[in-house]
């Protein structure tokens, strides 16, 4: 029998279901353009499989002008892509190089690499060239210029190796002592710098400088210097200033510890010494008192019910010259072969010592005869007689 031809006009609408096609019957080339739409394909039907293959580094992006198929598109593309796509901006680094720290700048799209703090072998290190008295500022809660601050002064010499440490810190107080804050070098502490909210106080090796309790004072600051560990040995503190010459002198004063003494030193000689028993020494020199009517008082010792000052307040020792004289009128024309006298104040009494020898004597003059020129005025008065010793007159002849 022969084929029968039937056109698409000669079929019913629906007459031909998916059932009456056999399995993978229709192939592409059977499919009109846009035959089938999104809708026609199920969720999932699509894996990555059934894609091109990609080259490596390549992601799918529409790379080409107008609209059309994705395509393969590489990593200087893709930047092009999100430039205009999203907004994104290319960012420029100045002054770049290994291990700088990256920081801002005024300018939008562009950081800086900074030369002066670097970070290398677990090592951030910050340094100036003109200026780093201030390299490291930590702040907290609180104004700007508070917190922890931490630098080096200009290093100066050959071996650029000593320059001196700069430390601020404020902190509350953490323990009984306030707040501490510590130098160190190689791991030991050089200096404390403390504040208990009572009392600020300052140690040079000492971790815990404090006062000792003097009688009922508050204490209101307190400097110390401490001796950690060891036998026979002290601390100073010493002055220096150059006189008029330009002259460097000093003093020192310190605690003698192999002595167990204070020691007040001017230009290396001892010149002054408290005694671990209170006892004073003065060393070298005297000691002085500057004001008229002072003196050594002993109101801590016992006395009796008369007394009217326990004040020490004079020591005098001279010479005088005596000669002789008479209470009516003067004597004139004395002769002396010699004549010489000593004399010591203690307090308000006066001893004398004298010789003299009269060679002549004119006579002139009337009266008792008395010894004169002695260097304090005498008491005068029944009530206020002072006592004397025994002259001896080897001739009174002449009298």
């Amino acid at each position: 029998m022969a084929l029968t031809q039937v056109s698409t006009d000669g079929v019913k609408n629906d007459a031909i279901t998916k059932t009456k096609i056999p399995a993978n019957q229709i192939e592409a080339s059977e499919l009109a353009d846009n035959a089938v739409d999104t809708n026609a394909i199920a969720d999932n039907a699509v894996n990555m499989n059934k894609l091109s293959d990609l080259d490596n580094g390549r992601i799918i992006a529409r790379v080409s002008g107008g609209a059309g198929n994705p395509e393969a598109a590489t990593a200087a593309q893709v930047r092009n892509v999100l430039n205009v796509a999203d907004g994104a901006t290319q960012t420029t680094i100045n002054n770049n190089a290994d291990n700088r720290v990256i920081t801002g700048s005024g300018t939008a799209n562009t950081l800086n690499g900074e030369s002066n703090m670097t970070y290398a072998s677990n090592t951030l290190k910050l340094q100036d060239g003109a200026n780093d008295t201030s390299l490291l500022h930590i702040v907290g809660a609180g104004t700007s210029d508070r917190g922890l601050k931490i630098g080096t002064s200009q290093a100066t010499g050959s071996g650029q190796n000593d320059g001196a440490a700069v430390y601020d810190a404020i902190n509350s107080e953490s323990n009984a002592h306030g707040s501490q804050h510590r130098f160190k070098i190689a791991g030991t502490d050089c200096l404390t710098i403390g504040y208990n909210g009572a009392k600020g106080y300052v140690g040079i090796n000492d971790t815990v400088p404090y006062p000792d309790a003097v009688s009922s004072n508050t204490m209101a600051s307190h400097l110390e210097l401490g001796v950690p560990s060891g036998t026979d040995q002290g601390t100073t503190i010493k002055l220096q200033g150059r006189d008029g010459g330009s002259n460097l002198n000093r003093c020192q004063i310190g605690w003698a510890g192999a002595h167990n003494r204070f020691d007040i030193q001017c230009n290396g000689t001892n010149k002054f010494q408290i005694q671990a028993n209170s006892d004073v020494s003065v060393v070298s020199g005297n000691l002085k008192f500057e004001t008229a009517g002072k003196g050594i008082d002993f109101s801590e010792a016992s006395n009796v019910s008369g007394m009217t000052s326990e004040l020490f307040d004079d020591y005098e020792e001279g010479t005088w010259t005596p000669y002789i004289d008479k209470n009516s009128s003067s004597m004139s024309g004395v002769n002396y072969s010699y004549r010489s006298g000593i004399y010591t104040k203690i307090g308000r009494v006066v001893m004398v010592w004298f010789d003299l020898n009269v060679t002549s004597y004119s006579g002139s003059g009337s009266g008792v005869p008395y010894l004169a020129g002695l260097p304090y005025t005498s008491v005068t008065g029944s009530s206020s007689n002072g006592g004397y010793g025994a002259p001896t007159f080897r001739s009174a002849s002449l009298m």
